[in-house]
């Protein structure tokens, strides 16, 4: 019951440390224009709520072709392309998470939604290392923070929470 409850109140203080950060804008020598995106323009949209669902489905699809094959330089690009809203300055990233079974019934959603929020993170750091021309491929290390992120809107699965993560440029620093 401890472990729960310290589960669930690490979970708020962390969630709490998130909401409170500022953007920090990123280093003049890591600024680089990036191309127009498929998300451009669909910043006003997700802030009413309105698109998500198309705007999920194709960054989650463009994810799923990367994390199939991540050799494939083009699906890289197209990701990186689409998952860039010019209009606000923000990649958009999907983040899966999944109940894990075997924690008390109390933490297995607040765990699924911190999996879920850390993928998406994930996927904005290999973004944005992507557009400073560094030739990553997924799944390789990436070092580097998230300093703020909000979340738009998320769709349930089964057992999966996916989730559409908005995360300002300058709020992904990569080492």
């Amino acid at each position: 019951m401890k472990r729960c409850v310290t589960a669930i109140g690490v979970f708020f203080l962390v969630t709490l440390v998130v909401i409170s950060c500022r953007e920090h804008p990123s280093p003049a020598s890591e600024k680089r224009p990036l191309p127009p995106s498929a998300t451009a323009g669909h910043a006003a949209g997700l802030n009413n709520g309105a698109g998500c669902d198309s705007i999920l489905a194709v960054v989650e699809a463009l994810e799923d072709r990367v994390r199939a094959d991540p050799r494939d330089g083009n699906a890289a690009q197209a990701l990186v392309k689409a998952a860039f809203d010019s209009a606000s300055g923000c990649f958009i990233t999907a983040g899966k998470g999944t109940f894990n079974r075997s924690h008390p019934q109390a933490a297995k959603e607040a765990g699924r939604t911190m999996a879920a929020q850390y993928d998406a993170k994930r996927w904005a750091l290999y973004l944005k290392t992507r557009s400073l021309g560094r030739g990553i491929m997924f799944g390789e290390n990436i070092a580097g923070e998230i300093t703020y992120s909000s979340t738009f809107c998320s769709r349930n699965a089964g057992d999966t929470l996916v989730l559409l993560v908005k995360v300002p440029l300058g709020s992904v620093i990569v080492n």
